[in-house]
C-alpha cells in the first residue's frame, strides 16, 4: 500500500519525536543514511549534535550516485563533526562533498584511493589525524602533492610513507599491503627524507626477514616513547628474528633512550620455545640492560606464536621501583584475540 504525502509527513514527524540526540552515528546501509538526513532536515539539532560519523558500506553500482548525493546532504547537516570515517566499497568520488566546510573536523579515516581523497583532504587545514587505506593504482601517492604539516597523527601504507611523513609528526603507523610486494619496513624508514626527532609513538608492521628493523628505528626515530612492532606474513617459526641477536637488540633499545613501552606480536618466539620462562627471563634481562638497566623502559609485552586470535603465549614484563617482574598467559584459553595492546 502506497503512503500518501500526508501519511509520510506524519510518519517522519513521529520518527523525529522519538529519535534521541546522539553524538556518534554509524551507518552500514544507504537506507539508514537517507532516514537520518530526513530527520536532521526536519530537526537540525539531530545533525548539530553529531561529533563522530562513520560509514561502513558495500554498495552496488546502482547505489553509487545516490550515495554520493546523500553523503553530501548528510555532511552538510552535521557541521560539528570532529571524527569522520569513510570505509566504502567500491570506492566513490568525493567531489560532491569535498567543499563542505566541516570546520571542526580533526580526524579523518578512509579506505578510498588517495587520488579520490585529494580534493577533500586539500581543503581540511584543521585536520590533525589521517588514517589512510591503500593508495590505489597510482604509481606515486597523489597526496604527496599536498602539504600535510598540520597532521600530527598519520596511518598509511609503507609504500606511501616516505612521501607523506614530515618532521612534526607525533604519532605514525606504518601498514604493509595485504598482497605482498612490500619493501622491508627498515628500508622504508631509512628512506624518510627528514629526521623524525619529534615522533613519540610508532607502530610498524614488519616481516621476520627484517633483521635490522629495531636498529634502523633507533637511528632515525630516537625520541620514541612507545613502540609497537607487528609481524606480518607468516614465516617459519624457527626463522631468525631481529631479537635473536641479543647484543645488537639491547644496543638498539639503549639508543632509544626515552622508550617507555615496547610491544611485539610475532609468529616466532623470544626464546627457542615460547613459554620457556627461564630462557625468556634471560632474554628479557639482556633486553633491558642487566646490570646497567635501560633508563626509561617500563613495560614490555610479546605475543609469541601468534598465528591466529586466541592462540599463542603472551609474556609481559613491567618495572616498578626498579624491579622487573614477569607474567605469562599460556595456551589458547589464555590469549584474548581482542587484547588491545597488540592491535
Amino acid at each position: 500500500m502506497v503512503s500518501t504525502r500526508s501519511q509520510r509527513k506524519a510518519q517522519l514527524a513521529a520518527t523525529v519525536s522519538t529519535t534521541p540526540l546522539v553524538e556518534l552515528k554509524i551507518f552500514q546501509d544507504l537506507e539508514s543514511i537517507i532516514s537520518f538526513t530526513e530527520v536532521a532536515t526536519v530537526q537540525p539539532e539531530h545533525g548539530a549534535a553529531i561529533h563522530e560519523l562513520a560509514f561502513f558500506l558495500n554498495i552496488s553500482s546502482l547505489q553509487r550516485e545516490i550515495l554520493e548525493r546523500t553523503l553530501s546532504i548528510c555532511l552538510s547537516l552535521t557541521p560539528n563533526v570532529e571524527i569522520l570515517t569513510l570505509w566504502i566499497y567500491p570506492p566513490i568520488s568525493v567531489a560532491t562533498f569535498a567543499s563542505i566546510p566541516l570546520p571542526r573536523l580533526e580526524v579523518f579515516r578512509s579506505s578510498l584511493p588517495h587520488r579520490a581523497l585529494l580534493p577533500f583532504v586539500a581543503t581540511r587545514p584543521a585536520l590533525r589525524a589521517l588514517d589512510l587505506g591503500s593508495c590505489g593504482r597510482a604509481r606515486t601517492c597523489t597526496l604527496s602533492t599536498l602539504s600535510l604539516q598540520h597532521i600530527n597523527d598519520l596511518t598509511c601504507r609503507t609504500s606511501c610513507a616516505p612521501r607523506l611523513v614530515h618532521q612534526h609528526l607525533d604519532r605514525l603507523r606504518l601498514v604493509m599491503n595485504d598482497f605482498g610486494g612490500n619493501p622491508l619496513t627498515s628500508a622504508v624508514i631509512s628512506s624518510f627524507p627528514v629526521a623524525m626527532h619529534h615522533l613519540q609513538i610508532l607502530t610498524v608492521e614488519f616481516t621476520a626477514a627484517d633483521l635490522s628493523i629495531l636498529r634502523v628505528i633507533a637511528i632515525h626515530i630516537p625520541a620514541l616513547r612507545n613502540l609497537k612492532m607487528l609481524e606480518r606474513f607468516k614465516a617459519n617459526k624457527h626463522a631468525p628474528r631481529a631479537w635473536d641477536d641479543r647484543t645488537g637488540w639491547s644496543s638498539a633499545l639503549r639508543k632509544l633512550s626515552q622508550l617507555e613501552q615496547l610491544v611485539i606480536r610475532t609468529d616466532g618466539a623470544v626464546a627457542h620455545a615460547a613459554g620457556d620462562h627461564i630462557a625468556e627471563r634471560e632474554a628479557f634481562r639482556k633486553w633491558v640492560g642487566g646490570a646497567r638497566p635501560h633508563p626509561t623502559l617500563r613495560y614490555i609485552a610479546v605475543w609469541q606464536r601468534c598465528r591466529a586470535d586466541n592462540y599463542g603465549v603472551i609474556s609481559e614484563w613491567s618495572r616498578e621501583d626498579g624491579i622487573w617482574t614477569g607474567k605469562w598467559s599460556d595456551g589458547v584459553n589464555g590469549v584474548d584475540g581482542s587484547y588491545e595492546v597488540f592491535a
